[in-house]
């Protein structure tokens, strides 16, 4: 086993503010179990920064630890509403900042884990202060771009902001009822809207992350394997039960879930689209794991650590543990 060298950059930061660790990287690389085994070194509690996990009764394709699994460490984020609530990155970011004070007025040491890229910039970057965002606004908006049409959407936003309308790609139909939305939700011209945000250090605290990154093939293989352990775990009747309630359409498009709800939505006596499903769920989870690759490689401040396929997680987090307490004293 060979693990390189530590990223020096993190040995030089010291702060006397109190910490918070984030561990990040693409789905399946082992966030969890590292996250697990620092905390038991460290006294450290966990906040999962998951988008999915915070809806109950998704366990099985989010593939959410059982009590067992957490090893003892305490949990935070999992199963926070129901799969029928629509739950988006400001809601997350209020909850987790309300957890990382209490976990630090307990005298310990907040871990937030996750692959969700927004999620976690939300927490460590901030988000504007009025929210942008409302989910029936931008439903609405779907539907007229379903009836009137691309173009109609796009000629009112030109006569809305035409400043705004002059360097963006009008074409495209998300960016349009992204615009129309802001306009909608703050009534000032999307270009004007200045985006005040609060960081997690200007709360005083001083954010450590973490990035894992494990060789290609062998995360593409566990992923795979992870997918084949959720059918026989009882994926299909988790999604069955879910269905009777219904999903938000956050939650519906979960990768794991979307797959199967269509398969469930046509005959299928043979169980052959359940395969397929299963198929569309690796390559779809495989996809997953690149874009949360893309997204954190461009985020700023990430010590990226390899970790090699052969470390088992308390070994490599011994190694990981180790740096992060010459980083700064708890």
């Amino acid at each position: 086993m060979n693990i390189p060298e530590f990223s020096p950059d993190l040995l030089k930061k010291q702060s006397s503010k109190p910490r918070v660790i984030f561990i990040v990287g693409p789905t399946a690389s082992g966030k969890s179990a590292l996250a697990i085994e620092i905390a038991k070194k460290m006294k450290g509690e966990i906040i999962s920064a998951d988008s999915m996990q915070v809806y109950q009764g998704m366990d099985i394709g989010t593939a959410k630890l059982s009590v067992s699994d957490q090893q003892g460490v305490r949990h935070h984020g999992i199963n926070l509403v129901p799969a029928t609530q629509p739950y988006n990155a400001y809601d997350f970011r209020k909850y987790a900042l309300e957890i990382i004070r209490e976990i630090h007025a307990r005298g310990n040491l907040p871990i937030v884990t996750g692959g969700s890229g927004l999620y976690v910039r939300a927490v460590i970057e901030g988000l504007p202060e009025v929210s942008l965002q409302n989910e029936v606004m931008r439903e609405k908006l779907e539907e007229r771009l379903e009836a009137e049409g691309l173009a109609t959407l796009a000629r009112e936003l030109e006569t809305i902001d035409p400043e705004l309308y002059s360097k963006m790609d009008s074409k495209n139909p998300a960016r349009v009822i992204r615009a129309l939305e802001i306009y909608q939700v703050t009534g000032q011209k999307p270009s004007e809207i200045r985006e005040k945000r609060t960081t997690l250090e200007d709360l005083g605290y001083f954010p450590i992350v973490i990035g894992i990154d494990r060789d290609r093939p062998w995360l593409y293989d566990r992923i795979n394997a992870r997918v084949e352990d959720m059918f026989q775990s009882g994926l299909v009747a988790e999604v069955k039960s879910l269905l009777v309630s219904g999903f938000s359409k956050t939650a519906g498009q979960a990768v794991g879930y979307k797959e199967v709800i269509e398969a469930l939505s046509r005959d299928d006596a043979s169980g052959t689209l359940l395969e397929e499903a299963k198929q569309k769920i690796k390559q779809g989870s495989r996809n997953l794991a690149k874009r949360q690759w893309t997204w954190f490689k461009r985020e700023r401040n990430i010590h990226w650590v390899y970790w090699p396929a052969d470390a088992e997680p308390a070994i490599f987090a011994q190694y990981v543990s180790s740096h992060l307490k010459y980083a700064n004293s708890i």
